[in-house]
């Protein structure tokens, strides 16, 4: 299993979701600045880290800690590279 530290600012709002055991999630998608420009990162919350990123608005600069899930270089349709999935493990940190 790879891990990720993540740091950057939310692109929208978090999403509360429902899966259809009945578990609540959350997702959300951060932008952080890379050597190389900026990358988008796919966020999936449960637990206490859901609820911490739940809270947060779009724009708030965050730190995540968590599995990926896709660890495998992916592009889009448009072979542009696709984002990462990050399952949030740790608590979520926000930048004063």
């Amino acid at each position: 299993m790879l891990t990720m530290l993540a740091q950057g600012k939310l692109v929208s709002d978090p999403r509360s979701r429902e899966a259809a055991n009945g578990n609540p999630y959350v997702t959300a998608q951060l932008a952080c600045d890379t050597a190389n420009g900026s990358i988008l990162v796919g966020l999936l919350a449960f637990g206490v880290p859901a609820e911490r990123l739940a809270a947060l608005p779009a724009v708030a600069r965050v730190e995540i800690q968590g599995a990926v899930v896709r660890a495998a270089p992916s592009v889009d349709l448009y072979g542009a590279p696709a984002e990462e999935l990050v399952r949030a493990s740790r608590a979520i940190a926000v930048d004063g």
